[in-house]
């Protein structure tokens, strides 16, 4: 009765909010790594023929719905897997307070779970869901609702499942080790449960460097994870600590995840609370520190930290419910409340969403599908095209691949990078790093004008507008930051179709 006190509001307004989220449009990380998937899908090799600073897990999630349905289903894919993550979790959390509870117990935890997790997930919009954070929590969240159900040795199922995907993340963003390490601390110091979650892990260690080695380079991603990034992708656009914590909305959020968290551990460690709820009590802070670790901060970093505040809150009701059943319908009554705002917010971003056609400062989905027609039309299937800009999308909508490596703008404008933090307290790189950043974007530029001299590609197509740029217009700031390859453009290239910010230039001769 508990649990579905909490669910059941929320439901009217969260049923059409899903409805309306699996049919939004792709924002521009999303198709940025739908195009990646699809390319290695077509025998590029990740990393060297696509170049990416994301760990495999990422362009692996992508790959794999892409199989299952590509960009028509891509959207309703990833609510389905949310519902299906959340919904585990919640399943699995009236093991926080006895060892045997009843189906319908589950079903009901898992329907407030999935009902209030979802409504706080789908308040992010079209742009900042189906991001590499909102993926790495489907992982999180099985790891942890397996981790509350293991609390003896019988569990061995429960445990390597719970090891497997506590290590995925790691292979999105290393940052995540955090919740690896809370959750060695539920598995403790027993010989045998702690082997068990580690062949979990290494199984998944495994699986990560076949699919490397399978759909892309290995070599690369090492050079990329160990040398690009630390030298020259981290000062691309970084933020300064105080600045992360003081963000108008997401103060409140950091506040709140930071108390929430508190709140749990002072429980576990008065034995108010079994040892698993240490493992959901540490997700907000944690989800905090892996954000500053990675110092960007844009909304989507947050979605652990909002992941899971409301899971610890369900699991300190499940604790309530069992002590002090009163105070745990007040909670509840809370939470319900709580969840329908949210949906009903979810609703209404979707639905204004919708109504401005996706269309946002520097994106333009309605001129990239022109573009992708054109190219469609006018290129041949194993023609590539050589992109100036941020949206690869363009090219996943055409079928068409990439004529480099070079997909983003800031691989061959490396501006963003030397000036650091926009923060007065942020990173800024030194004289000797700004000198290495300047060595590899030259290094690439040089890279690309070879690539299109051995094969010059059938279309350039230049976005303006595009972040990380220097100018608004993309022709203007590819000829200053890529003389050498702008005077190759010129010299057998001319423009051919426009759409709106948009301009295809086609070669001329053939060669």
């Amino acid at each position: 009765m508990l649990a579905w006190l909490v669910a059941l509001p929320a439901m009217p307004w969260l049923f059409e909010a899903v409805s309306l989220a699996s049919r939004s449009a792709l924002g521009r990380d999303q198709g940025i790594f739908q195009y990646v998937a699809w390319a290695i899908s077509e025998g590029e090799k990740l990393y060297r023929d696509v170049r990416d600073v994301n760990g495999p897990l990422v362009p692996l999630v992508h790959l794999f719905l892409l199989k299952l349905g590509g960009d028509a289903t891509f959207r309703a894919l990833d609510v389905a897997f949310s519902i299906f993550a959340f919904a585990f979790a919640g399943a699995c959390l009236p093991s926080l307070a006895k060892r045997a509870a009843s189906i319908g117990e589950r079903v009901a935890w898992g329907a407030a779970a999935a009902t209030v997790l979802l409504a706080q997930y789908l308040t992010y919009g079209f742009w900042d869901t189906a991001q590499r954070e909102s993926f790495f929590d489907w992982f999180l969240a099985v790891a942890l609702g397996a981790l509350v159900v293991a609390r003896d040795r019988r569990t061995t199922p429960w445990l390597f499942l719970a090891g497997a995907c506590s290590c995925a993340p790691l292979f999105g963003k290393p940052t995540f080790l955090l919740f690896t390490l809370a959750h060695l601390v539920v598995v403790g110091w027993d010989r045998r449960r702690f082997a068990t979650f580690a062949a979990g892990m290494a199984t998944t260690a495994i699986a990560m460097f076949a699919f490397v080695a399978a759909y892309g380079d290995v070599a690369s991603w090492v050079r990329i994870a160990l040398h690009d990034v630390p030298t020259m992708y981290r000062f691309i656009w970084p933020r300064s600590v105080h600045a992360l914590l003081t963000m108008p909305v997401y103060s409140t959020i950091a506040a709140t995840a930071a108390v929430t968290s508190l709140a749990g551990i002072a429980l576990v460690a008065t034995r108010r609370a079994p040892r698993p709820m240490f493992a959901i009590a540490v997700v907000p802070i944690a989800g905090l520190v892996s954000m500053i670790a990675q110092a960007k901060g844009f909304p989507y970093h947050f979605h652990p930290v909002t992941f899971g505040v409301p899971l610890v809150g369900l699991a300190l009701l499940v604790v309530l419910a069992e002590r002090l059943p009163r105070i745990a319908y007040a909670f509840a009554l809370f939470f319900a409340v709580r969840a329908a705002l949210n949906a009903r917010t979810a609703l209404m971003y979707e639905t204004w969403e919708r109504d401005a056609d996706y269309v946002r400062v520097d994106y333009f989905p309605e001129d990239l599908r022109a573009v992708a027609h054109w190219l469609s039309e006018n290129t041949a299937p194993d023609d590539r095209v050589q992109t100036y800009a941020m949206d690869p999308y363009v090219l996943f909508l055409a079928r068409r691949k990439s004529a480099s490596p070079y997909v983003y703008a800031y691989e061959l404008n490396a501006d963003a990078a030397l000036r650091g933090s926009f923060d007065d307290d942020g990173p800024r790189p030194t004289e000797t790093e700004k000198q290495r950043i300047e060595g590899i974007r030259a290094e690439h530029e040089r890279d690309l004008v070879a690539r299109l001299e051995r094969s010059p590609p059938k279309a350039f197509v230049f976005i303006d507008k595009s972040p990380l740029m220097s100018f608004e217009e993309a022709e203007p700031d590819f000829e200053k930051h890529c003389p050498t390859a702008a005077t190759f453009l010129r010299a057998y290239y001319e423009e051919t179709a426009v759409f709106g910010g948009m301009q295809v230039w086609s070669r001329v001769d053939p060669r």
